[in-house]
């Protein structure tokens, strides 16, 4: 069973029946009084009061099958259509057309992607207010992250290194490694490098080790488990306490994430954890002013420059950390074990893109740049992603006011909108044989100009959602993803363990990992 149901049975063993009770006599009073103006659209599921909650929950148990019921349905009929979930409607768009107006659409004034996040994690509740009431972090994820990317690249492909070094001995025997846990430590680790860098690495500068791998200048030894362990729990924590406080009315979320979640706990134990470091940072600033010698270049340095007033307290700048460290790890660490799970299924395309990536860094070396000429790795990491994405459903967006398409149809104010994303990936109108693993699909084009990349915001591939809004650390991600895939491919052989096989488990929309799942790593022959 998933890490995540292990998690939520520890967590509610005991409470299980008063969590039952609760939830259904609040939730039912809740939906009497919070019945919004749906009935124009039209709905997957029966829309009678009662019976719509069956309806919610088959959503939870067949996300995909309920999805794809309806985008089969409505695509070409008005483009839009509901689904109960247990406090709510969700509304879904399908159509090209409508997708496309999402898409053109600016700013946050008709449908917000900011208060989408903040509605959808419950985010007054698990992270607090003043994280969505002053969303500085977001112009230095769209900006200073993606213009840091350059200097960040050699550190984080050491730290990548040294995990699977740790993770995945090279030997000549195919071992069995924990998939998940792998994937896992490679973002938490490579993001960390960039995030924060002091408690999880060596207190030595990477330009100044000779070798990629001297361990002398960087040894594993330095490295902190423990801050590691820390925040890899809290985003699990974060997960499960968010699907915990969507099973509840506003006014009961407070209580609930007090009593039935681990958040407090762990903010209280991550922030306690980097007290010091900060202190430490901000006295710098008191002395010497801004700029001071040998600054930190990572992310908490980042925001302690724009931080202002109350934001400057340590469990502001934790909380600043702790939400970028749990937009990164989960997606991420999902997105990569599902491309090596695809290596390990499809070995003809082995061959094909260790000879690319050789090729290029014969010619480039190893670098940031590099990672653009290798067109037939990106093509097969959109491919392994558009077949089997980690969420079903993508660009969420809240109405802030009645809205209006084009075509006619009315969304009502404070409505949760997404996008259909993996029926639109198994769509013939956007992919050729949509239902076939093409690894080249692609990259086809002679011209590499014309071909798609991972981080494209204009092609019918969804992974990072569409508009202004798409994900400000797309490129960071795939930077990091396609870094760890072109190392593993350099040192290692894959394929799948027969004895073990994966059993991903969908909630809802979203698609959960299984710990147990494991693959058959060895040495790289020659």
């Amino acid at each position: 069973m998933s890490f995540i149901f292990e998690s939520a049975n520890q967590v509610l063993s005991l409470r299980f029946p008063v969590i039952v009770t609760t939830v259904l006599a609040c939730t039912i009073v809740y939906r009497i009084f919070r019945r919004g103006p749906f009935d124009h659209i039209p709905s997957i599921g029966s829309t009678n009061f009662i019976l719509s909650y069956i309806d919610a929950v088959r959503y939870i148990v067949r996300g995909p099958q309920v999805l794809q019921e309806g985008y089969d349905k409505f695509r070409n009929k008005g483009g839009v259509f509901r689904i109960p979930t247990i406090t709510s409607w969700l509304v879904i768009v399908c159509s090209k057309e409508l997708v496309e107006e999402m898409r053109s659409l600016k700013g946050e004034e008709e449908l917000s992607a900011e208060l989408a996040g903040r509605e959808l994690m419950s985010g007054d509740h698990i992270l607090g207010r003043p994280i969505y009431d002053n969303p500085y972090h977001l112009p230095i994820l769209r900006s200073r992250l993606t213009k840091s990317l350059d200097s960040w690249f050699e550190p984080i492909r050491n730290e990548i290194m040294l995990v699977f070094e740790e993770q995945v001995p090279l030997t000549s025997e195919w071992e069995s490694v924990k998939l998940y846990h792998l994937c896992n430590q490679i973002i938490a680790r490579g993001s960390n490098r960039v995030f924060v860098s002091d408690p999880t690495i060596c207190m030595v500068d990477f330009l100044t080790c000779q070798e990629p791998m001297d361990t002398k200048c960087c040894p594993l030894a330095d490295r902190d488990p423990d801050y590691i362990r820390l925040i890899t729990d809290f985003t699990l924590d974060v997960a499960l306490g968010a699907f915990i406080l969507a099973l509840f009315p506003a006014f009961l979320k407070p209580l609930a994430r007090v009593y039935l979640t681990n958040i407090p706990r762990a903010m209280k134990s991550i922030t306690e954890y980097l007290s010091e470091n900060i202190k430490a940072r901000q006295k710098s600033t008191d002395e010497y002013g801004r700029d001071y010698p040998d600054k930190e270049n990572d992310m908490l340095s980042f925001f302690m420059d724009d931080a202002e007033g109350e934001e400057r307290e340590e469990g502001r700048l934790t909380l600043r950390l702790l939400m970028v460290n749990f937009a990164s790890i989960h997606t991420s660490s999902m997105t990569l074990s599902g491309i090596l799970q695809d290596l390990a299924d499809r070995p003809e395309y082995v061959g094909p893109l260790r000879e690319e990536i050789e090729s290029v860094i014969s010619e480039h070396g190893w670098s940031k740049a590099s990672l653009s000429y290798m067109h037939k790795l990106d093509s097969f990491i959109m491919e392994s992603q558009r077949v089997k994405t980690s969420r079903a459903i993508t660009a969420m967006r809240w109405s802030v006011k009645d809205y209006t398409f084009s075509n006619g149809v009315k969304i009502p104010k404070n409505a949760m909108i997404a996008v259909a994303m993996r029926p639109r990936h198994y769509d013939s109108e956007f992919f050729e044989n949509p239902n076939k693993f093409d690894g080249w699909r692609f990259c086809k084009s002679d011209d590499a100009s014309r071909n798609l990349h991972l981080t494209s915001n204009k092609s019918p591939f969804l992974l990072f959602g569409v508009g202004e809004h798409a994900c400000p650390g797309r490129f960071f991600a795939a930077n990091t993803i396609k870094t760890a895939v072109a190392h593993f491919l350099m040192t290692h052989d894959v394929k799948p363990d027969l004895t073990n096989p994966p059993r991903d488990t969908w909630i809802g929309p979203d698609l959960l990992p299984n710990n147990a799942t494991t693959l058959l790593f060895k040495e790289r022959k020659g």
